[in-house]
């Protein structure tokens, strides 16, 4: 979801959007287990973004995972050879940044 608005600073748009993502229940290996069952995550992310009038420069202001959940996107289990041990992928921690550019053919 996004609205745009006429910047009350500088001439161009500044745009607000929020981005909400769902992930269902879902199984690891093909095998379908319950060890093999990843539970259903979500995720939110925010941005502030600056677009210029005539296109030169933007700025954008962001954050993702705005919740700072560890959700498991996915994992494996090794085997009998190496001890049966299990690998967990997780979301990135909340991470927030900055950007800023400029086009230098105007």
């Amino acid at each position: 979801m996004s609205y745009a608005m006429p910047s009350p600073v500088f001439d161009g748009d500044l745009i607000l959007r929020l981005d909400y993502y769902w992930q269902d229940d879902m199984y690891a290996r093909e095998f379908n287990t319950p060890g093999d069952e990843i539970e259903s995550w979500d995720q939110f992310n925010l941005s502030m973004i600056f677009e210029s009038a005539d296109g030169s420069w933007g700025a954008r202001l962001w954050a993702r995972n705005l919740a700072d959940e560890d959700n498991i996107t996915g994992h494996y289990l090794t085997s009998d050879t190496s001890g049966f041990f299990r690998n967990y992928f997780l979301t990135e921690p909340r991470i927030v940044g900055a950007s800023i550019r400029y086009n230098f053919g105007y």
